[in-house]
């Protein structure tokens, strides 16, 4: 505040420049001080002002070539580090003021050049790096005049590994990294200090030490993976031998069933889930052979209602009765040995059965030597219902003529069969307990008629095959020649005496087919 000053200072700064820097700080300490005390004392400061006229005259004239005020200026800077030019270096300044116990009375102002400081911090974290990286290599620049200069000395290999990675970098303006062969692999990199300015960092790392490490984890993991690829195949190898031939021959006995083969079995002896899935596999096919043995004991109409679902829903609707029955029957059972007559009925329902499933017929049961079936229409107001019917009972009688010049030939017993045909509503509904025995029956009278016109067959003067008039008015040229038969004219209609299967048959074939 009364001008006394004690400074010191080096060779970095012209005695120009200092003189410069010199007054403008003294005018700027000086009147900040007696301002302050003016303000805090009410009262302007003891003595006398050590400023001259001529530097008040130099502190004006500066305010306005700045056209700033240069005094908040430099208030608002207190505190804070500043870089500014003195010819080709860069100084770092500093000025504040000193609390005292009678108040601000002394300033102070530092300058100096931060190319000391960067040199000693360098050296310090040169030295850390040294420890924690023993082989690696490090190096700071300095950016003079466009080009970089080491900040620390260093040997030959080491410019020869950084020198082109730094200039690369400040040519850049950011990191830069590389590989130097020199002559093993060195990993560098370079880039601008965050704290210094105009210094450059750069430091390498030899490879060989992380490549070994790496060769060696490479080659863990190969022969891990080689292990691996080794177990793999083993495993696989087992399991080909003990899994797969079992699951092949599941395979075949599904591909077996699939095609109607119930007799196949598989059959393997093991205890693991292929030993229960394959044991479960037979069981299947064995319950499905027993439903097989067991559906030849089911009527037909019980079949379709267990594969519709509709065993508990009784329903009624037209349909077309065909009663057959063996002439004579009880007297072939009591002549002919037992085997002998098995052997017959067996053929005989296989060979009627067939036709009545090919003309849309089904078979509702099998009553001693008697066949029961039925014929639905396939549409609502299915005119070829009487026609099928109709041609189901012929194709029956013409199969029974070669049945018996078979059998004639083979030195067996002929037999002769009729037929009676009747329609109207039947009722469906299931009949029995299902807890014991359980089936599906067709009622109505058109049963009991056809079994009564199946009778009436034996006194047919032509083919034993007696029809209600309803169906012989409905066969078209298949009933032409059909006429009342003699004493039951309003219920029974019969072919006439010379008239034959073969031709009445040819009548339903297509033209191709009667040529």
């Amino acid at each position: 505040m009364y001008g006394n000053e004690l400074a010191t200072g080096g060779s970095i700064l012209t005695p120009e420049q200092y003189e410069g820097l010199h007054k403008y700080y003294k005018i700027y300490f000086i009147n900040t001080l007696r301002n302050r005390y003016e303000m805090t004392y009410q009262r302007p400061p003891p003595g006398k002002n050590p400023l001259s006229t001529r530097d008040n005259i130099f502190w004006e004239a500066f305010s306005q070539i700045s056209y700033t005020n240069i005094t908040q200026i430099a208030e608002m800077r207190r505190g804070i580090p500043e870089f500014f030019k003195a010819g080709s270096h860069w100084l770092v300044k500093l000025h504040d003021f000193i609390q005292t116990e009678t108040g601000e009375a002394i300033a102070f102002l530092i300058a100096w050049h931060d190319q000391f400081l960067d040199r000693e911090a360098i050296r310090s974290a040169l030295a850390d790096y040294a420890r924690t990286n023993p082989d690696g290599v490090f190096m700071a620049f300095r950016k003079e005049r466009d080009r970089l200069v080491p900040l620390i000395s260093a040997s030959a290999l080491h410019r020869r590994l950084l020198e082109h990675p730094a200039n690369a970098a400040m040519a850049r303006g950011g990191a830069f990294t590389t590989h130097v062969f020199a002559p093993d692999e060195w990993f560098v990199l370079a880039r601008p200090s965050g704290a210094m300015r105009d210094v450059w960092l750069a430091a390498a790392l030899p490879l060989k030490p992380e490549l070994a490490v790496f060769e060696a984890r490479r080659r863990r993991l190969a022969g891990f993976l080689l292990l691996s690829l080794t177990m793999v195949i083993l495993l696989g190898t087992i399991t080909a031998q003990h899994v797969v031939p079992s699951i092949i021959s599941v395979k075949k006995g599904l591909t077996a069933v699939t095609g109607g083969d119930l007799d196949i079995r598989v059959e393997l002896d093991r205890s693991d889930e292929l030993g229960v899935l394959t044991r479960a596999f037979d069981e299947m096919t064995d319950g499905l052979r027993q439903r097989q043995r067991l559906s030849t004991f089911v009527s037909g109409t019980a079949l379709q209602a267990l594969s519709e679902g509709t065993t508990s829903k009784p329903r009624r609707g037209p349909g077309i009765v065909l009663v057959s029955d063996i002439r004579s029957f009880t007297t072939l059972c009591e002549n002919q040995p037992a085997a002998t007559i098995t052997g017959m009925l067996n053929r005989h329902f296989d060979l009627m059965a067939d036709i009545i499933h090919r003309h849309g017929g089904r078979i509702d049961r099998f009553i001693g030597d008697a066949i029961q079936a039925i014929f639905e229409p396939h549409l609502p107001g299915d005119e070829g219902l009487e026609k099928r019917a109709i041609t189901a009972g012929l194709a029956m009688l013409r199969e029974m003529e070669a049945i018996n010049e078979e059998r004639c030939f083979q030195g067996l017993f002929p037999y002769a069969i009729g037929v009676g045909l009747s329609s109207g509503d039947l009722l469906f509904g299931g009949i029995g307990d299902p807890a014991f025995r359980f089936e599906i029956s067709v009622l109505g009278e058109s049963v009991a008629e056809a079994t009564g016109l199946e009778a009436l067959s034996k006194s047919a003067p032509g083919l034993p095959l007696v029809m209600t008039p309803e169906i012989a008015k409905a066969g078209g040229a298949l009933t032409a020649c059909a006429v009342p038969l003699a004493g039951h004219e309003k219920r029974a209609f019969v072919y006439q005496a010379n008239v034959t299967s073969d031709e009445l048959l040819r009548l339903e074939q297509p033209e191709g087919d009667k040529a």
